[in-house]
């Protein structure tokens, strides 16, 4: 019941957009996707994942009916060189969030069934190992540059 009040009160008083799923304990804040050129066949989805139950949670597939597919990617710099990896899963800690975004962790939308820029939403389903699933909305707003024009100079492993 304090986990609950705690992310009712984060929710209340953040201002952020959040959503959660009050039966696996997880809530996802900060959700948003990177606007991409004209005809680029790949985006990438950032949010914050929090755990706010007493067991690890283990993210293990995304979805959006918006796009032909979707995978878990980090991103990774070694020799200088910035990578992007298909991840099998991610771990959340017990407790404890995991924080998707520029230059990370990410969700790697590849192939949009349609044009989108900024404004448009794009629908999502996150799969856990415990064969839970949570729904959630993320806008897309332009790129502020930096690490969020990274994946578009990545060699992709």
């Amino acid at each position: 019941m304090r986990y609950l009040l705690l992310a009712v009160s984060f929710m209340l008083f953040s201002g952020m957009n959040t959503v959660f799923a009050a039966d696996a304990g997880v809530m996802i804040s900060d959700q948003w996707v990177r606007e991409a050129p004209p005809n680029m066949p790949m985006m990438a989805g950032y949010m914050t994942i929090m755990n706010m139950s007493k067991h690890e949670q283990s993210l293990v597939g995304a979805s959006s009916p918006q796009f032909k597919m979707v995978e878990l990617h980090r991103s990774i710099e070694e020799n200088g060189m910035s990578k992007m990896i298909a991840q099998k899963k991610v771990d959340i800690p017990a407790g404890k969030s995991v924080e998707f975004k520029p230059g990370s962790y990410h969700l790697m939308l590849m192939h949009p069934l349609k044009p989108l820029k900024a404004g448009d939403t794009v629908e999502f389903t996150l799969k856990f190992s415990n064969g839970d699933t949570k729904a959630f909305t993320a806008p897309v707003k332009k790129s502020n540059g930096g690490h969020e024009q990274m994946h578009m100079h990545m060699d992709m492993k």
